[in-house]
């Protein structure tokens, strides 16, 4: 491990909005209320079925809202059904899940918020007399008291019409529905390959029934659910709804904040979507899943894909406006001061915070400085600093109005990578070698790269797997040598051998063309990863400039942050901006390919109301951002990386050469003319595409995010 290394740099944090501006928080003065259930235990089942994560999803949940200021909400107005979790309001069983909603119905008014949340495992499963379904199957939520399966069916699962229902009574009573749902409902094209995280465990339990072919059949409806919810009427509440994987596809649970002291085990679509809201309060519900989206973006997590309908531009939980400033009132005990804020605002250790006397002073007028010392979930411990000309401030002169705002925020720069041996005895020296040149890259301080290599079981944004094509793909692939696998963070493969990730042969050693090899595609993985870390930094509320991104070639369409659209042979991606505030704004497009290569799309100025209408992208070298037919390897997904990668831009490199990385609220000054003040920044990122399911097609996933 290399010694800790701590540079200040420069970011100043600029709105950038997908598909329109952020709607005015509601004024009506309704009741906020919560239903969390998280079901962790299956006694029917037997303790194989047991999960670890639900019990913590909804504990977490319930002291975020309660925790939050501005949110709303009360505990008499929260209810939580939930196995393993201390003051739970009950068991997370069929009956009274029904039960809880069927009171929610009746006690709402008009104007009122409701919060569903289901965590635990999904299934589908044969229909009952209802033949709705397209594919003859039901999706369906498992409470506690659900039975091993007969005739096809779970007996005591929530099934999807069930709860569309009832959340159509909610709605119909005139209040707004935002539901999550951290479960699967089907089995994946995709498989855990050997050396998976030891933590990591999927939600979703077998169909008791499955399609004659043994595969995802391609009529399969939404997940459970979308469309059972009812169109919105002329009196019926809102909705948005939030769903944690595709049919096709499951979702995991983890230990989570990866390699933090305290971790625990959540849902990683729960813990995502609290993260987000943590560091980015009074955001919308579209902002909200492209901040998911990121979220998996940074952890090098290409599955699963989180679907979000419904009305995406109200502000969540938006009976209740909410400051957009990070600030938190300062608490003083035993010489000891605390704020209800932690790791997932982005408090880390050595944070530093401003204090003000008042929440509407600005940074100008601290009268003393906070260091984090500690950090947890939810809160963190400072301590008082000299800075910025100022002495330490006596802990015992604050009085209770003093708030602590962020002005430096720390951000890590390090990627682990887990190495998977072969249990194959004949693969030994393959294993040994193989480890030992992975072992001299983390170590090597020459390169510009912040490795920590991890034992396997534990998670990685890159896992190597040492294993033989026949190991991995028995009855269709032949190949018996040992081969260094590049897998991603959830060390996923899919089932089609058509579509295998990228591997290195290993048989008869890594002479030096194939150590160059896997040195340049652990460092294309780092650059990329780091950037989207770098841009994660960036609030998605507030700013002045609108940037969108849309599909022409097949008619123009926006392309929304979630929900990826497929780009036919042909269709280019195309940027429309307007600057509707009062500095220039600079705005740069990088593309993080499908081998993590990174390419500067776009660079330009936008003055004070200027405006560009939608048009393709354009390279530096003048390539155009275009699906290509004929690129069967891309078409079909499988990472190719290439042998030395682009550079990355400045800050990216700057990245790489520390360890850890300090944002200031303040902007580097870029180059310009004189008398001219500093524009805004503004650098967004199109995230990796992804794999569509037939030839020429190329699925992209953009995301905007800043600098």
């Amino acid at each position: 491990m290399h010694d800790r290394q701590r540079r200040s740099g420069f970011l100043l944090a600029v709105l950038v909005l997908i598909g329109g501006l952020l709607s005015p928080a509601a004024g009506a003065a309704g009741i906020n209320r919560a239903l969390l259930i998280g079901v962790s235990d299956y006694p029917g089942l037997g303790p194989k079925k047991s999960l670890k994560g639900p019990a913590n999803d909804v504990a977490l949940l319930r002291d975020y809202l309660l925790g939050t200021p501005g949110l709303g909400f009360i505990r008499e107005n929260i209810v939580v059904l939930a196995n393993g979790v201390p003051a739970a309001d009950g068991l997370p069983e069929r009956q009274v899940i029904l039960s809880a909603m069927d009171r929610l119905a009746d006690e709402v008014k008009p104007d009122d918020f409701v919060y569903l949340h289901f965590s635990g495992h999904g299934s589908r499963q044969r229909v009952g007399i209802d033949t709705t379904e397209p594919d003859q199957r039901d999706e369906v939520f498992l409470p506690a008291d659900t039975q091993p399966p007969k005739d096809g069916r779970y007996p005591n699962a929530v099934i999807d019409d069930e709860i569309g229902q009832h959340i159509d009574r909610i709605r119909r009573a005139g209040a707004f529905v935002f539901v999550v749902f951290d479960s699967c409902q089907s089995s994946s094209a995709t498989r855990s390959g050997p050396g998976g995280s030891a933590d990591e465990q999927e939600r979703w339990l077998p169909e008791p029934v499955v399609d004659t072919n043994g595969s995802p059949s391609p009529e399969r409806e939404q997940p459970i659910g979308s469309a059972e919810f009812g169109a919105t009427t002329a009196t019926s509440g809102g909705m948005a709804a939030f769903f944690a994987a595709q049919t096709v596809e499951p979702t995991p649970e983890l230990q989570l904040p990866t390699r933090a002291p305290g971790m625990k085990t959540y849902g990683l679509f729960t813990y995502a979507i609290v993260d987000v809201l943590a560091k980015n309060p009074g955001i919308t519900y579209r902002q909200l899943a492209e901040g998911v989206m990121h979220f998996y973006a940074v952890s090098n997590r290409q599955r699963p894909t989180p679907l979000f309908e419904g009305d995406l531009d109200r502000t969540v939980f938006g009976t209740v406006a909410q400051s957009r400033i990070q600030q938190w009132q300062i608490r003083v005990a035993d010489d000891v001061a605390t704020v209800a804020a932690g790791r997932l605002q982005g408090l880390e250790r050595d944070a530093v915070l401003a204090v003000l006397p008042d929440p509407n002073a600005g940074t100008e007028t601290a009268i003393g400085y906070l260091r984090v010392t500690q950090a947890s979930t939810l809160n963190a411990e400072l301590t008082p600093i000299e800075h910025a000309g100022l002495p330490a401030i006596d802990l015992a002169a604050l009085g209770p109005g003093t708030f602590a705002r962020p002005i430096e925020m720390p951000i890590e720069f390090e990627s682990s990578i887990a190495f998977q041996p072969s249990a194959a005895p004949a693969f030994a020296a393959a294993n040994e070698t193989a480890k030992a040149e992975i072992t001299k890259i983390v170590e090597d301080k020459s390169l510009p790269l912040n490795l920590n290599l991890v034992s396997p079981g534990e998670e990685g944004a890159l896992r190597l797997l040492v294993a033989s094509e026949s190991e991995l793909y028995p009855g269709t692939l032949t190949g018996t040598a040992p081969r260094l696998w590049f897998l991603g963070a959830d060390g996923r493969i899919s089932s089609d051998p058509r579509l295998k990730p990228h591997s290195i042969g290993l048989e008869g050693g890594i002479p030096d063309d194939r150590l160059s090899q896997i040195k340049s595609n652990i460092a294309a993985v780092f650059r990329a990863t780091s950037l989207s870390r770098l841009t994660e930094a960036s609030p998605l509320g507030g700013g002045a400039a609108d940037v969108t991104f849309s599909v022409s070639g097949e008619g123009q369409r926006t392309l929304a942050p979630f929900n990826a659209p497929i780009l036919k042979p042909g269709a280019t991606i195309d940027i429309a901006v307007e600057n509707l505030g009062a500095r220039p704004v600079d705005v740069d497009v990088l593309l993080i390919g499908p081998d993590y290569s990174i390419r500067h799309m776009m660079g330009n100025r936008f003055q004070s109301m200027e405006k560009l209408p939608p048009t393709p992208i354009i390279g530096v070298a003048g390539q155009q951002l275009r699906s290509a037919a004929g690129d069967r390897r891309r078409a079909r997904g499988r990472p190719q990386f290439a042998a030395g990668g682009p550079e990355l831009p400045r800050t990216g490199r700057r990245a790489h050469a520390r360890r850890r990385h300090t944002r200031r609220a303040r902007s580097r000054r870029p180059a310009r003319e004189p008398g001219e003040r500093a524009p805004d920044e503004i650098r967004t990122h199109l995230q990796r595409p992804r794999a569509a399911k037939g030839l020429g097609e190329v699925v992209f996933l953009p995301n905007l995010t800043l600098r």
